[in-house]
């Protein structure tokens, strides 16, 4: 989005505001409302783009106060939904969106299909000209299997939200959490919302840790850290340095997520491997304290025994190479791959699928 955002900055000369958001990483719809400027008529409406929910900490934005706040200013609202289609309900119209995006791999359909839904009345330029094709916004043949792929992935997911999926998910994650919490007391920070996030996505510090060492110590859970690598020099997630968390809590950071396939054992599998990998990097750190962009020096690692306060845990019997978690790594829902988990029925995508209604689904 920010990318997006630069480009149309550079290249055609539009005003770009970009909003901060509080220590939980939420939008205030009052702040979108004040940065909302009148233009001149010939440039057209305005556009706010909002993520539904953040791919770092599952924090769901207050969409709906968003819209009517943008929507009061004579401008069009687009919500990411990429992170929550398929894991929370979504109702478009009663969110307000006037715009609003999914992507297949999110929600299990294969990689390389997503929907654009656009409220009827909205007018687009198309992405590519030429044919009519997609109500004449993208020009070119239509990939049939992964779009009818993409519509038979919605349908089971929007079974499993009927059957309670999102109830079960808090609940592993939960699970997750306070098992951490119990393994290393003190030492474990939620970064995000308590309440208002995603069911299965856990972003959480190890406190006197880096994120990337920890999951470099666990190769038997598949999760990630937000931060990025450039040379052998790690960065923090630009997500949480946003909330306004510090660079050593930010580079502590790891993302865990839970989905479909992950079970109670997978769970108290991966805690058990995390709480006894940051024990024995602790340990480490405290024998062979190092400091600088490699280590961590003593305003990092925190008391001079790294080890207190540390229960010790049994190191679970996942075994390396197993997903014992199945976060999403490689852009994939959480959860162990199981048998045929790869198999999509091809059918008709029926239209309004999502929710909405009165608009046309582009796929």
């Amino acid at each position: 989005m920010l990318a997006s955002c630069e480009a149309l900055a550079r290249w055609h000369g539009t005003q770009v505001t970009c909003l901060p958001v509080d220590r939980a990483g939420l939008a205030d719809p009052e702040a979108v409302a004040d940065a909302l400027r009148p233009g001149p008529a010939a440039a057209g409406p305005g556009l706010v783009s909002v993520m539904l929910a953040n791919n770092e900490t599952g924090a769901i934005q207050p969409v709906r106060e968003i819209a009517a706040a943008v929507h009061a200013h004579g401008a069009l609202v687009h919500v990411d939904a990429a992170q929550g289609a398929g894991k929370i309900g979504i109702d478009v119209p009663g969110l307000g969106a006037d715009l609003l995006t999914v992507v297949g791999h999110k929600m299990y359909a294969p990689k390389g299909i997503a929907a654009l839904y656009v409220r009827s009345g909205t007018e687009l330029e198309p992405v590519i000209y030429g044919g009519g094709q997609e109500n004449g916004l993208r020009a070119g043949t239509e990939n049939v299997a992964l779009i009818a792929a993409l519509g038979a992935a919605a349908e089971l997911a929007r079974g499993d939200l009927a059957s309670g999926s999102a109830a079960r998910l808090a609940g592993l994650r939960d699970r997750l959490h306070c098992a951490l919490a119990a393994a290393l007391p003190g030492r474990v920070e939620l970064n995000g919302p308590p309440d208002r996030r995603l069911p299965g996505t856990l972003n959480v510090s190890i406190i006197g840790l880096r994120g990337h060492d920890l999951l470099a110590a666990t190769p038997g859970v598949a999760a990630s850290t937000g931060s990025a690598c450039h040379s052998g020099q790690y960065r923090p997630s630009p997500v949480l340095i946003a909330m306004g968390l510090d660079e050593n809590r930010a580079l502590a950071a790891i993302r865990l997520s839970a989905g479909r396939w992950t079970t109670e054992t997978d769970i108290d599998d991966a805690a058990g491997q995390l709480a006894a990998a940051a024990i024995r990097l602790a340990r480490r750190l405290g024998a062979s304290p190092v400091s600088g962009a490699g280590g961590l020096d003593g305003a990092v690692h925190g008391p001079a025994d790294p080890l207190r306060g540390l229960a010790r845990v049994r190191l679970a019997g996942v075994q390396p190479g197993d997903d014992g978690l199945g976060g999403e790594d490689g852009d994939q829902p959480g959860g162990p791959v199981q048998p045929g988990a790869g198999r999509y029925l091809l059918g008709q995508v029926v239209p309004g699928h999502l929710g909405g209604g009165g608009g046309e689904a582009v796929g």
